[in-house]
């Protein structure tokens, strides 16, 4: 089962699929309107899904000059044509809408080759790729496996908050990104022995809590008494590693441990940006 998301909001529902694997329906997006003091009411966009790009708002594919809202997307065919219901005018009208260019919605040609649909890490992995926050290799992987270095990690974290087009230096080419995360705060200066070095499980949460706009709990000790290890976290990260878990962003192992010293994975650090996307109070990107 793959999780295809949301637009923003709390739910979604597919309502259509071709043989291409190219699914439409409905979703909640980010803006909503208050109903009333205990009721927010979320406005709903139809939607087109496929693996490599992640579900998108067809509101953000037709020609905003149209003025067309589309409100669902009932069905679609293998040309990439999608029945649609919207509002045009103050009136709700039925649409067929047809892609100009199905290359570039779909994109098919970039499906990475290691890795497949029934992964668990597959739908984060797509869903960040889809963004342009993660990318694969020059050899068409992904490589999931791979330990993450603290400069590759910095970079993920601040395109996922939206400097997603910053141009890499000639000479090292995550300073860019790395000046950008001490500007906003995501880093201190000095506070990485290097930035070209595996990241630990410890390190990554400096960089999770600070990217995260949101108040944390006051009283974090359950969360320290749930980590069988939590004397061997260097006292530095103990703060921050209590507060990423207080989020349900990362979490221990199954035998009850952190294992602060553990490196980080590719895979494991497209599924920990997946989680800080979709947190409650959703950072701006």
């Amino acid at each position: 089962m793959i999780d295809l998301g949301t637009l923003g909001g709390r739910s979604s529902e597919a309502l259509g699929i071709n043989n291409l694997g190219h699914v439409v329906g409905i979703s909640d997006t980010s803006q909503y309107s208050e109903v009333s003091e205990v009721v927010k009411e979320y406005t709903r966009h139809g939607f087109v899904y496929n693996s490599v790009k992640g579900m998108r708002d067809l509101n953000y594919l037709i020609n905003p000059l149209l003025k067309w809202e589309i409100e669902k997307a009932y069905d679609i065919n293998d040309k990439g044509q999608i029945l649609a219901v919207g509002t045009v005018n103050g009136e709700k009208q039925a649409c067929l809408l047809t892609p100009r260019n199905p290359s570039n919605i779909y994109n098919e040609n970039h499906e990475l080759g290691d890795i497949k649909p029934t992964d668990w890490f597959y739908s984060d992995v797509m869903t960040l790729s889809s963004k342009g926050i993660i990318s694969g290799y020059d050899d068409g992987t992904f490589k999931p496996d791979k330990e993450v270095n603290a400069d590759e990690f910095i970079t993920m974290v601040v395109k996922a908050l939206g400097y997603i087009n910053m141009k890499e230096d000639m000479n090292y080419w995550a300073q860019p990104f790395i000046k950008k995360a001490e500007d906003i705060g995501l880093i201190e200066s000095g506070e990485f022995s290097g930035y070209n070095q595996v990241l630990t499980r410890e390190e990554m949460t400096i960089i999770i809590v600070r990217s995260i706009n949101e108040s944390f709990p006051e009283d974090l000790s359950k969360y320290k008494d749930s980590i069988k290890d939590f004397d061997s976290i260097d006292s530095k990260f103990q703060d921050y590693v209590l507060k990423a878990y207080a989020k349900g962003i990362i979490s221990g192992y199954t035998d009850g441990e952190f294992k602060p010293k553990n490196t980080t994975t590719r895979a494991q650090a497209a599924t920990v940006i997946t989680r800080i996307l979709d947190s409650s109070q959703r950072i701006t990107y």
